[in-house]
């Protein structure tokens, strides 16, 4: 990849990235893992194990981005600067207020792995960055969870898209996750939808896709 323009690069080695990490998320995959484990093993160590692959996966996609040669597109000056860097604070804290509305310790794989070194049977991690079913029947809809269904993908594309000083490295890398974050939000409907069958089509209603319009 010598010579080659740096988005062609990114693009080259993000997107098998992406595909493996997608494919590690599959049902086929955690399946595999349940059949050639165990139920017990597989609800207490897959998603620890998984979250783990992702932090090494991706700080490695981070210094090589860095390595990258890299050219300025635009720098944007007061007010707008100020209005997307508020723009990214605001994602910041849905990002985070969407992680806990999934459950924290249980979407990162902590409390499976705590109930598994305890001699506990562990519950597996909840199905998708969806939110958890309420004691009605309905999905609880709380928080950023009212206004998109997927607000972590929206975050994390808002987070990336509105810096204000933008370099084809940045652009490029924001664009494919973004891409990513919506493509991922497609296949999580179909598992939340296979998990919660009738009460998440009634969320689908209420709630719009990725856009709060």
């Amino acid at each position: 990849m010598t010579g080659a323009p740096t988005w062609w690069r990114i693009v080259r080695v993000s997107v098998p990235l992406a595909l493996f990490h997608s494919a590690l998320a599959s049902r086929q995959a955690k399946d595999l893992a349940a059949t050639v484990a165990g139920p017990r093993r597989r609800n207490g160590l897959y998603r620890c194990a998984y979250v783990g692959q992702s932090l090494v996966t991706f700080a490695w996609l981070y210094r090589w981005l860095r390595r990258l040669p890299d050219r300025p597109l635009y720098d944007l000056a007061p007010p707008a600067s100020w209005l997307a860097r508020a723009a990214q604070a605001v994602a910041f804290v849905a990002g985070f207020e969407s992680a806990r509305g999934v459950g924290i310790p249980h979407f990162n794989g902590a409390a499976q792995l705590g109930a598994f070194m305890a001699g506990r049977e562990p519950e597996p991690e909840p199905e998708a960055q969806g939110p958890r079913l309420g004691p009605d029947g309905e999905m609880l809809a709380t928080g950023p969870f009212a206004f998109v269904r997927h607000p972590a993908n929206l975050s994390a594309a808002v987070l990336l898209l509105c810096d204000p000083h933008m370099s084809e490295r940045k652009l490029t890398t924001a664009l494919v996750a973004t891409a990513y974050g919506y493509l991922g939000s497609l296949h999580e409907e179909r598992r939340l939808l296979h998990a919660y069958g009738d009460a998440y089509v009634r969320y689908q209603r209420r709630v719009p896709f990725l856009v709060p319009v």
